[in-house]
């Protein structure tokens, strides 16, 4: 009798532990990343040594690697603020993004990102770097390592 009823005891804590709901999943915000505004800027090894040096190679991004730029770039634009710079960069999703991708001698990924807050008169910005002279928090600029998910620097251009 004893066994019988340790065996229904037992049976019911294995039904009831089946039938426990788990935890529900813990779901970060999804932010959707605009892809007209970024350019990702073609082959140019000429381009690349100016950037980056001589030792690196260009290199192609996934959508994967876009998703963990743009979030490098949030939080590098949130610690720009936190720094107290005078020049104050707002709402990265609302610029232009010029990407050129480079692995180094490690063979890790880097990203040189343009940010330009118009294109006024530049029809080629998806094949060519545009270069701006002041301008202040409309251009600024971020050279990223993806796999340390480090900022190398962060330069906004002067007020003028």
């Amino acid at each position: 009798m004893r066994v019988a009823v340790l065996f229904i005891f037992l049976l019911l804590q294995s039904i009831n532990s089946i039938s426990k709901p788990k935890p529900p999943f813990k779901y970060q915000k999804l932010h959707a990343i605009d892809m007209s505004k970024y350019a990702m800027l073609p082959e140019d090894q000429q381009v690349i040594n100016m950037f980056f040096g001589k030792s690196y190679r260009f290199t192609q991004l996934s959508n994967a690697d876009v998703v963990e730029i743009d979030s490098i770039l949030t939080k590098a634009v949130e610690d720009h603020k936190k720094e107290g710079s005078y020049v104050l960069v707002n709402d990265p999703d609302k610029y232009y993004k010029q990407v050129l991708a480079a692995k180094n001698e490690a063979g890790e990924q880097e990203v040189y990102l343009n940010c330009l807050c118009s294109l006024t008169n530049n029809k080629d910005w998806r094949q060519h770097i545009i270069a701006m002279i002041d301008g202040g928090s409309c251009y600024f600029r971020v050279k990223m390592n993806l796999q340390t998910k480090k900022v190398i620097s962060f330069l906004v251009n002067d007020p003028g």
